[in-house]
């Protein structure tokens, strides 16, 4: 069952997953490990929140894929594309492809928006706008502005910051055990 439609309750391993990618304290259960690569921390905090997004209808898959594309260049989008080689996410494969531009037709469900695109963020925000495209990013002030999910460094740590304005805008649903796990910025999503 996907984890983000889970009715009967959280699939506590999943949440102690998210709770250690996030760097949250791990309950008593031992000792924490000190994330050596921040790359490899946002990875897999990419990887463990796409297991609670649902996108609308048919669109959360492309010919049988959960596909991430990754526009620009960047050790965050190389080190993505190994984490998800062979992997799957809510039962469904998953494939990271690398693109220069945004083109028609659409063809994936995510968008890592890497650092050096950040001149670029309000055109490459315009032509995802009321597209189910869940937009991800790693640099500081990118979810101010708009991306979905974007992963930033605070006090030694990585958190996520989730614009739930933006997340609704495009018709996805994200699982509230997420969106507890971050910092919620942007405005607040119309009733």
């Amino acid at each position: 069952m996907h984890p983000a439609s889970h009715t009967g309750g959280i699939s506590w391993i999943r949440v102690g997953v998210l709770a250690l990618a996030l760097g949250l304290p791990s309950l008593g259960r031992g000792p924490e490990i000190a994330p050596t690569n921040e790359n490899v921390v946002k990875a897999r905090l990419i990887r463990v929140a796409l297991d609670y997004v649902e996108w609308p209808g048919t669109s959360g898959s492309y010919n049988g894929a959960r596909v991430v594309a990754v526009l620009g260049s960047g050790p965050l989008g190389e080190e993505l594309a190994r984490l998800v080689a062979g992997q799957n996410t809510a039962r469904i494969p998953m494939r990271v492809v690398f693109i220069s531009r945004i083109s028609q037709p659409i063809t994936f469900q995510a968008l890592l928006i890497q650092e050096g695109e950040s001149a670029n963020l309000p055109l490459i925000l315009a032509a995802m706008k009321d597209r189910p495209v869940l937009t991800l990013g790693d640099t500081p002030g990118f979810a101010e502005q708009g991306v979905m999910l974007n992963l930033v460094r605070e006090e030694g740590r990585i958190r996520m910051e989730a614009n739930l304005g933006a997340v609704k805008a495009a018709r996805l649903e994200m699982s509230s055990a997420l969106i507890l796990k971050t910092r919620v910025v942007g405005r607040p999503p119309a009733p």
